[in-house]
């Protein structure tokens, strides 16, 4: 969201105050700095995604790569993956940016509309004649919104004549107001001052409408399964991601133009920028003391489950370490068998592979062999035998990006990761 602001934000108060004739996403590409480094980024990443597709299927890689292949066929084998892994990074480089675009253009419509639409439009224009007669500052501010607008831009849009035909500025900072109902300007501080002090203005955000519209649809899906049952799982992993974008698009447009028109986030509070700036903050300070124990918060359904397994089936609920099954002479070879998800070679055309654990080696013909850790549990190598089901049928048998979004909003993975260590091959 803040982000949005830095680098949108000028240019999306551009479209939402300009003048009716002018066309908003003209006036977008044209005020927003980084527009058109962000399309070209964005061309140049599928372009980029598209040669590598092509380089990926030029030549085919044999299925199994013995320890004495040949360097032609090594190589071969190295370009296909290196593609692979470009193809990769440049397909969710370019889907960023597209939702960043898609955020912004949506969150500019919306605003606009939700005035324009309900017949509040001259509150529209005069909440941007307060705002372009101030030089781009708010009320109790005397420097612009976006205070990199002074150092990044020779000549903002919001002292250019043609953003002021709705309105007549003056000196001090106050405004006159056209109406289409009368033929004489009206004092424009006071008309927007007495509005936003009675609270009116639009009622219903489109956020709000979207999110309502949203839970309907459950609501619907529900009440037809006698007749379409297949109809309620579909809804229910479409509204996931809608709904989080329709709560991220409320965000955006409080962060970005809140502070002009005075409307409230989700009818709780107006923008404050010392109370948004100190959230800021908070909660970069969180994210940056979470990120490194992110392995442990993402392990917790993991970790439960270990310890129900211990607890229910292992004598007195006491663990045992695999360095301690391959010291005990009298203890039977343990082989126990997993799966790996979401993983898939070049050459591959499924992305589910078997895993065996045992206390000499951890891996498989497809994944190739590690000897195993001393310090693995008994305990975790069986929790990792039993967690396929949620993660297999979300990252490996279901190829919906809708099912991952569930996987990772509600953490409901039992699985983990576990470390390939390179010295233990030896």
């Amino acid at each position: 969201t803040e982000a949005v602001e830095i680098y949108f934000g000028y240019g999306m108060r551009a479209a939402f105050c300009a003048p009716e004739h002018m066309d908003l996403l003209e006036v977008l590409r044209n005020e927003i700095p980084h527009a058109r480094w962000a399309v070209v980024g964005e061309v140049i990443l599928l372009a980029v995604s598209l040669i590598s597709f092509w380089a990926e299927k030029l030549r085919p890689v044999p299925k199994k790569l013995f320890p004495d292949a040949s360097d032609h066929e090594s190589f071969a084998s190295f370009v296909k993956m290196f593609c692979h892994s470009l193809r990769g990074v440049c397909n969710r480089l370019a889907a960023l940016i597209a939702m960043i675009l898609v955020l912004v253009v949506s969150a500019t419509y919306v605003e606009r509309l939700v005035f324009d639409m309900s017949g509040w439009a001259t509150l529209r224009i005069g909440i941007c004649g307060g705002y372009v007669c101030t030089n781009g500052t708010t009320l109790g501010y005397n420097t612009p919104l976006n205070q990199c607008d002074m150092y990044e831009l020779d000549d903002p849009w919001y002292k250019r004549p043609e953003f002021r035909v709705d309105f007549e500025c003056h000196e001090d900072g106050s405004f006159g107001l056209y109406q289409a109902s009368s033929p004489q300007r009206i004092n424009g501080n006071a008309y927007i001052a007495r509005l936003l002090q009675d609270d009116q203005g639009p009622r219903w955000s489109t956020s709000k409408l979207a999110m309502a519209a949203l839970l309907l649809s459950v609501v619907a899906s529900v009440v037809v399964i006698p007749f379409a049952p297949w109809v309620l799982p579909t809804v229910i992993l479409t509204v996931g991601p809608m709904l989080f974008f329709a709560i991220v698009l409320a965000f955006v447009q409080f962060r970005v133009f809140g502070p002009i028109t005075g409307q409230r986030i989700l009818s709780l509070s107006r923008f404050d920028r010392f109370t948004w700036d100190v959230a800021t903050a908070f909660l970069v300070g969180m994210t940056a003391a979470i990120l490194p124990f992110m392995k442990e918060l993402r392990s917790v359904w993991h970790c439960y489950y270990v310890k129900s397994l211990r607890t229910s089936f292992f004598d007195d609920g006491e663990d045992r370490t695999m360095a301690e099954l391959k010291a005990d002479a009298w203890c039977p070879f343990m082989l126990l068998t997993g799966t790996v998800n979401d993983f898939r070679r070049p050459t591959d055309d499924h992305s589910i592979c078997e895993i065996s654990f045992s206390p000499l080696h951890t891996g498989s013909e497809e994944i190739g062999y590690v000897r195993s850790p001393p310090q693995r549990s008994l305990a975790k190598c069986t929790a990792l035998t039993g967690a396929g089901c949620l993660d297999a049928i979300s990252l490996s048998m279901q190829d919906h990006v809708r099912v991952r979004f569930w996987l990772e909003v509600l953490n409901l993975s039992w699985g983990d990761y576990i470390l390939f260590e390179s010295n233990r091959s030896e």
